[in-house]
């Protein structure tokens, strides 16, 4: 039977690129869609076959500890699968290709083969947030040489925070109502690989308000390349819990890298709990 995950991953969550690992929590909504087997085959078509089974997956944990800032070259204590070290930006992490991109006043800003993720302190997320990385080594080669990159920060944008609230309640109270809202073309590159270009669709305010050009391709949520054979389900795994979002999108070539907040679901004004 169909579910909400292949519908929403592509059409209701992409709309705001926030809601990718939250569409799948509300259980009516899925009750109500199964007319999607097309899209869903669509997403998990047997490019994906390979990938299917009970194969161990290696994940290695990563935590922010502390931020020792300087005049300079600010660094940080990272956990880094259980070893603690002290990092700054350009250091390498993990193979092949995890490094410090940049170190924020509560944050870092990793970088994976092109591929960006924010990283808090812990502790500094709500009680709902989830403060660790954990590295899929095998996701990184799918690298975006990018020419330069440039970030955006908008978790305290007023603005961009109020209009993500409203796509959250919208998706939990009424989830059918995001569709359209962007218009998501997925095409295939001659290696076989998925790539996403993002283009205005019925709400005007998400190229608005948020940093967003018609024909960017969204190339990573979270440091995790969408062009990898099973991000999708890693991502609808692994996002519900988290507090921040990090977009990586492909500009002509360049990297631009936007970084939103989420509300926790128990701020949403009336959200039924799943």
């Amino acid at each position: 039977m169909a579910s909400v995950k292949a519908k929403f991953l592509v059409a209701g969550i992409y709309a705001v690129a926030t809601a990718l690992g939250l569409y799948g929590l509300s259980a009516p909504a899925r009750e109500q869609l199964e007319q999607t087997v097309a899209e869903e085959q669509q997403i998990f078509n047997a490019d994906d076959a390979q990938w299917f089974g009970d194969d161990p997956v290696v994940r290695q944990p990563l935590e922010l500890l502390s931020i020792l800032p300087g005049d300079e070259m600010p660094r940080a204590n990272m956990a880094i699968d259980g070893q603690e070290r002290l990092v700054e930006v350009g250091t390498q992490l993990l193979p092949p290709c995890l490094k410090v991109a940049e170190v924020m006043a509560e944050s870092v800003l990793l970088d994976s083969c092109g591929a960006f993720r924010l990283l808090s302190l812990r502790g500094t997320q709500d009680d709902e947030g989830d403060d660790r990385f954990e590295y899929r080594s095998e996701l990184a080669d799918y690298d975006f040489a990018a020419r330069a990159s440039s970030v955006v920060d908008l978790r305290n944008d007023t603005q961009v925070r109020a209009l993500i609230a409203e796509y959250l309640q919208r998706l939990y109270e009424s989830p059918l109502s995001l569709r359209g809202s962007l218009d998501v073309q997925r095409r295939k590159t001659s290696a076989g690989r998925r790539h996403y270009y993002l283009y205005p669709g019925d709400d005007p305010r998400l190229f608005s308000q948020l940093p967003l050009k018609g024909g960017d391709r969204l190339h990573a949520i979270n440091g995790m390349a969408l062009a990898a054979p099973d991000v999708l389900n890693d991502l609808y795994d692994r996002l519900g819990s988290s507090r921040d979002i990090t977009l990586t999108l492909d500009r002509d070539g360049e990297a631009l890298v936007v970084l939103l907040s989420l509300p926790s679901r128990g701020k949403l004004a009336g959200l039924s709990q799943p």
